[in-house]
């Protein structure tokens, strides 16, 4: 079963883009940003710091010589870095990303497609991960787990 997941993650990230993107096109609705520009400034913001955080975490797991692909097995536990303060910052980016595009858009339907696939890395997928990565690191991971929060 753990295999079906290794994808998961980017698959809930296309689904709600896709979702947003139908919604918002059949039935516009808008955040109330003032202009196209200010949107787009906003969102622009937004999208750089997740791709930050997202290269960061890869750069970390990198230096760890641990892997990045979602559903595998760890070699180490990462707890610097960004992981010092998220114990998910690619999933974080991937929400963040949705959020840009729903500034840059306008569209408030991008924003219910966020808080979707928040619930859906959530329960889905990060419990699994979690689970398999207590099994692997034990006391250690307990720690770090009351430590630093899943999200933020």
């Amino acid at each position: 079963m753990f295999v079906r997941i290794l994808k998961l993650p980017a698959v809930l990230l296309v689904l709600a883009l896709t979702a947003g993107s139908v919604a918002q096109a059949r039935i516009p609705i808008g955040l109330g940003i003032p202009s196209f520009w200010w949107g787009l400034a906003a969102g622009i913001v937004v999208l750089v710091i997740a791709v930050a955080i997202a290269s960061a975490a890869m750069a970390e797991m990198s230096r760890h010589r641990t892997t990045v692909e979602p559903g595998r097995r760890p070699a180490s536990l990462v707890t610097s870095g960004v992981f010092a303060w998220t114990r998910n910052p690619i999933y974080l980016a991937m929400l963040l990303v949705v959020l840009a595009i729903a500034m840059m858009t306008n569209g408030a339907w991008f924003v219910l497609a966020a808080v979707a696939l928040c619930i859906a890395l959530d329960r889905v997928v990060i419990r699994s991960e979690e689970r398999m990565i207590g099994e692997a690191f034990g006391a250690e991971y307990d720690h770090y787990k009351r430590r630093v929060r899943r999200w933020v």
